[in-house]
């Protein structure tokens, strides 16, 4: 039930565009079931999308790699197995698991427009339950914003602004700023999203 209500509040102008494809969110245990129930109605909102959710085991062959902190995987394998388990319009996996990319030891999510795939791992939202909501959201927005065409964007409270760490995501709200939301409503209207034309 806190999830729903430190999420209440949608963040896009949903009235105002055609309705875009689906969102489906795959979760992989109870506390990412909890987050997803308390997100998707913002994530409705601001994609103007149907949300369904669907409950699956990790990815088995996830790449991992060791480090002084527990296991890590990679992010760009999870999506790589995340493929063919996609259904009809858009992927985002909420995981527990910590993810790291070349370059970064962790990741907050990673996307694969052209497979129309996202990840976004809570590992290091922290505890806390307002945290936790807060931050999976922004970074659901931010994923999902790449999947349906859009760019980083140079806005610091943009849900597109690309977060170097949680100070980043913190300052950013939960919603596109106009020049995004506008480049959004043109790409539902057009179905310009590259994963539609696989």
């Amino acid at each position: 039930m806190w999830m729903s209500l430190l999420c209440a509040g949608g963040q896009g102008r949903a009235e105002e565009r055609i309705e875009g494809p689906a969102i489906n969110l795959l979760v992989f245990s109870s506390r990412t079931a909890l987050v997803a129930s308390g997100i998707a109605p913002i994530l409705g909102q601001n994609f103007s999308a149907r949300i369904e959710t669907f409950t699956a085991e990790m990815p088995s062959g996830v790449e991992s790699k060791k480090t002084s902190d527990p296991v890590r995987y990679s992010a760009v394998s999870f999506l790589e197995h995340m493929r063919g388990v996609r259904q009809d319009g858009v992927m985002l996996a909420l995981t527990d698991a910590p993810l790291y990319y070349p370059g970064f030891s962790r990741v907050f999510g990673l996307s694969q427009p052209s497979y129309g795939v996202s990840v976004v791992s809570v590992a290091f939202f922290g505890s806390r339950e307002g945290d936790l909501c807060e931050r999976a959201v922004k970074t659901a927005t931010h994923e999902l914003g790449h999947l349906y065409g859009l760019a980083h964007c140079t806005d610091p409270f943009c849900a597109m602004f690309f977060s170097y760490g949680l100070s980043d995501t913190d300052r950013k709200l939960a919603r596109f700023c106009p020049g995004c939301e506008e480049k959004l409503s043109i790409n539902l209207e057009r179905r310009h999203m590259t994963w539609l034309e696989r």
